[in-house]
Order: C-alpha cells, then sequence, then structure tokens
C-alpha cells in the first residue's frame, strides 16, 4: 500500500505497517528464538491481543505481551498495543467499528494520512 500526504509522523518508516490480532513471541523455543530478529526498519505493528490473558493460549497481558512490545520497540521500532477481550480471536476493522479509533490512529500515522483528517 502506498499513501500520499502532506505530513510525516517521524519514524522514517511511513508509508508501511503491520497489523497483528493476538499474536505473542513468548514461550518459543529456543530454536526459534534464534531465528527471530528485529530491526529499527521493520515495519510499525499494531497489536491486538487479550488482556489480562488469552484462555486459548495462556497468553498473558504482563508475561507475554508487554515482553514482545518491548522486544519490538528496543529494535527502534514501534509496536502498539490494544488491548481485547478474552477470546476475541478475530477484529472487525471495518469503518466506524469499536476497533476502528487505535486502527484510525495506526494507520494515519504511520501511512502519512494526517492530511486526510
Amino acid at each position: 500500500m502506498r499513501a500520499y500526504a502532506a505530513e510525516e509522523c517521524g519514524c522514517g518508516r511511513c508509508e508501511r505497517s503491520a497489523l497483528t490480532t493476538g499474536a505473542s513471541l513468548q514461550g518459543a523455543s529456543p530454536e526459534i528464538e534464534a531465528l527471530l530478529s528485529f530491526d529499527a526498519t521493520d515495519s510499525p505493528i499494531l497489536l491486538y491481543h487479550a488482556k489480562e490473558t488469552d484462555s486459548s493460549s495462556g497468553a498473558t497481558w504482563t508475561g507475554s505481551v508487554l515482553p514482545t512490545q518491548q522486544r519490538i520497540n528496543s529494535s527502534g521500532n514501534v509496536c502498539t498495543l490494544v488491548p481485547q477481550p478474552n477470546m476475541t480471536h478475530t477484529v472487525d476493522l471495518s469503518l466506524g467499528n469499536s476497533s476502528w479509533p487505535p486502527l484510525r490512529e495506526f494507520l494515519f500515522t504511520h501511512l502519512r494520512l494526517a492530511a486526510l483528517r
């Protein structure tokens, strides 16, 4: 996706972003951990995840989600968290839905859409 606008957010990675619903990186085997890398040039991430606990995976906000965000942010990248109710494994991303405000802010910031506001 490519979008043009008069303003940039200043992150240096505008025009690309990643959205994820319920992924965390904690508890991976050492073999998998060795393959993971994060860089400041990676796409910014908007991470929707259950708070406090995802009962299907056992992932917790403090034990899984926050460490994932910290690991990504420590690389110089940006990971924005959006708390969700337990068992919310799909997020309605339609315009005007309750999930729209954080999605809108994220897209407008990282895809340089500020001029469209």
